[in-house]
């Protein structure tokens, strides 16, 4: 799948919208999280958010020039393939040196590695199990939106594919305003890794493994 030759997957004013409705969401809901937390509970966010992604999604279908040529690709398919295990096994080497770079990147921006979003993160049974779903939504939906769409987009729009890794993985950042500007920049840099291995696998699948993962195991871990 050539990220720059196959040309732009929808128009640039459709990639505005969908920056400017990350942008929205991010910044608009940031200040606001833990007021709704401590008045609706967790589970609640996670359905907002889950609800969310998966609507951002669906903006970015209907955007798409040629649903039936960029789905697959945008989904990590197909699954159920001979490929399936190798990339499982990417995904768990890559997931390590990606918790060691966050770590590090968190480190250099001075960034709390617990952050100040600490109240979002799950307490209770039904909240880890939320949790979960939430993660495996993010796994799916981020990477189809941020590697998948805008990282291709933008690729092709810059004719470069390093362009596009950075300046997706910035968005990735900012989609991230929760967390603090500081974390955000180390999201960003995260973000860039995951972007590097799609450009190498040419797949999103181990990306969406790898990015499941991190989210879920973490909250494993807590719990």
């Amino acid at each position: 799948m050539d990220y720059v030759a196959k040309g732009r997957l929808a128009s640039p004013l459709h990639s505005l919208l969908v920056v400017a409705l990350i942008c929205l969401f991010s910044f608009g809901t940031a200040p606001y999280r833990q007021s709704f937390v401590a008045s609706q509970g967790r589970v609640a966010l996670y359905c907002v958010i889950i609800v969310w992604e998966w609507l951002l999604l669906g903006v970015v279908i209907l955007g798409l020039c040629d649903r039936r040529a960029a789905l697959p690709y945008l989904l990590g398919c197909p699954w159920l393939s001979k490929d399936l295990w190798r990339d499982a096994g990417i995904a768990i080497l890559f997931w390590l040196l990606a918790i060691a770079w966050l770590a590090g990147a968190s480190y250099v921006f001075g960034a709390d590695s617990k952050t100040n979003a600490g109240f979002q993160l799950p307490v209770t049974r039904p909240e880890r199990l939320m949790w979960m779903a939430l993660s495996v939504t993010a796994g799916i939906c981020e990477e189809a939106i941020f590697r998948g769409y805008l990282q291709r987009q933008i690729s092709s729009i810059a004719r470069s594919a390093t362009v596009g890794v950075f300046a997706s993985a910035a968005l990735f950042g900012i989609a991230h305003a929760y967390l603090g500007a500081r974390k955000m920049l180390a999201m960003a840099t995260f973000g860039a890794l995951f972007g590097g291995l799609a450009l190498w696998r040419q797949s999103l699948r181990p990306g969406i493994l790898a990015h499941a993962w991190h989210d879920i195991i973490g909250t494993l871990i807590r719990g």
